[in-house]
């Protein structure tokens, strides 16, 4: 082989090194790039719509870096998707994972506590408020929802009480004095639950279910005459709002 064929072979191979060498160096850069727009995207992603299962989350902290600030917001956002789409396990999960990672937040326990409560965790629901409480005293929505499990768990002395502590926070809270209605029926105490319901349609006068509790009350009390009204005023409301 001639020297010249020699030198032109060898500037081959060096201009295809280089080539192979540029396209490398293309092929990483354009890696680089994707993984770091591939990073931003799922990030925001998962901050901003809080979309993504929670494992999602796991498999993306082992690739890339995700702060414990980020990690606990991404979390709290599939809690509260998962709580709105009626998907409670879920979100009991992730609101679970937030408390887990050092939370000591009132709102993330109160969030919890509804998770529960929906999913009929009663003494969980129950522990969750009293968090809340514990955090943030006299919260309106917490001493409310507090009432309410004590209602569904059959306690009724301890709802009854809860729920006075709310209405002396919340005055103006028709549900509040429903649920009132509700325990004292349940207590067979006639008298206190007739003035609570009406206390409840005095705040907010069209509520069907204000009058039908009523009017069971009235019923069992002996007075059929005012059960009828209200009976009646059920009829009214429901067919108004078939009308709408």
């Amino acid at each position: 082989m001639s020297m010249a064929n020699s030198e032109q072979e060898k500037k081959l191979d060096m201009d295809s090194t280089e080539s192979g060498a540029k396209k490398a160096s293309g092929k990483s850069a354009e890696k680089t790039s994707f993984v770091v727009g591939f990073d931003y995207f799922i990030h925001v992603t998962m901050l901003m719509a809080g979309k993504l299962l929670a494992k999602t989350v796991e498999g993306y902290n082992n690739i890339f870096s995700i702060d414990e600030k980020d990690k606990t917001q991404i979390h709290e956002n599939l809690g509260k998707k998962y709580l709105k789409r009626g998907e409670y396990e879920k979100a009991i999960d992730a609101f679970e994972n937030v408390i887990k990672q050092g939370s000591s937040s009132a709102q993330i326990y109160y969030l919890t506590g509804k998770a529960y409560f929906k999913n009929n965790q009663l003494d969980k629901a129950i522990a969750c408020f009293e968090k809340t409480l514990v955090l943030v005293p006299r919260n309106k929505d917490a001493l409310s929802q507090l009432g309410a499990t004590h209602l569904r768990a059959k306690d009724y002395d301890k709802c009854l009480k809860v729920l006075g502590d709310a209405a002396a926070v919340n005055p103006s809270d028709s549900e509040i004095y429903y649920k009132m209605g509700i325990a004292h029926d349940k207590k067979g105490e006639h008298e206190p639950a007739i003035s609570n319901f009406q206390k409840a349609i005095e705040l907010k006068p069209d509520v069907a279910k204000y009058y039908q509790h009523l009017g069971f009350v009235l019923q069992a009390s002996g007075d059929a005459t005012e059960a009828g009204k209200c009976f009646k005023k059920v009829l009214e409301l429901e067919s108004s709002e078939d009308l709408d």
